[in-house]
């Protein structure tokens, strides 16, 4: 082989490792952006539709995220029956999800999220202290695009203070 397609073939495979890892780190960006619109918007289909995409590939991130969106469906269905049962199955959801991962803080922040907006009288309601702790000592754990979520909210938050994550 000459010195000139071995060169060639090098610079294949450094644009093709930076390309695979383009399309691997961008789609996690969007996958998180896409979902945190959802999770803020009242539109029930759009909030159906990222279920549905979200259900395509089982995995953790995806069904704690799937079970956070149930959870905020549920308080735009109007059956009552119906909206007690989406609750409890996207509570379970999310809550498999911090099982396996307790040390995720995304997931922590899901709940807390998800606990600090749930009607009391649904008993979800548990973890808020010990989330916003841990949100607190982990902070800096965080996804850039989580960590401006989590401070955005920290301004409406009856637990959290903006000045809990200022550096």
């Amino acid at each position: 082989m000459g010195t000139h397609f071995k060169i060639y073939l090098k610079a294949l495979s450094a644009i093709t490792i930076l390309l695979l890892c383009t399309i691997t780190v961008f789609p996690q960006k969007d996958l998180k952006k896409a979902f945190y619109d959802k999770l803020a918007s009242e539109d029930l289909a759009a909030i159906d539709a990222e279920i549905e995409k979200l259900a395509g590939e089982s995995s953790t991130l995806n069904n704690a995220y799937a079970g956070a969106l149930m959870m905020k469906k549920a308080g735009l269905l109007k059956n009552p029956v119906n909206k007690l049962k989406e609750f409890k199955s996207g509570r379970e959801k999310l809550e498999a999800a911090i099982s396996k991962e307790p040390d995720n803080a995304e997931f922590r922040l899901l709940r807390l999220l998800t606990q600090e907006k749930a009607p009391s009288f649904l008993g979800y309601n548990k973890n808020t202290e010990e989330d916003s702790r841990f949100l607190r000592a982990n902070f800096k754990s965080l996804d850039p695009s989580v960590q401006k979520v989590l401070s955005d909210y920290s301004k409406t938050s009856s637990i959290l203070k903006p000045s809990d994550f200022q550096p």
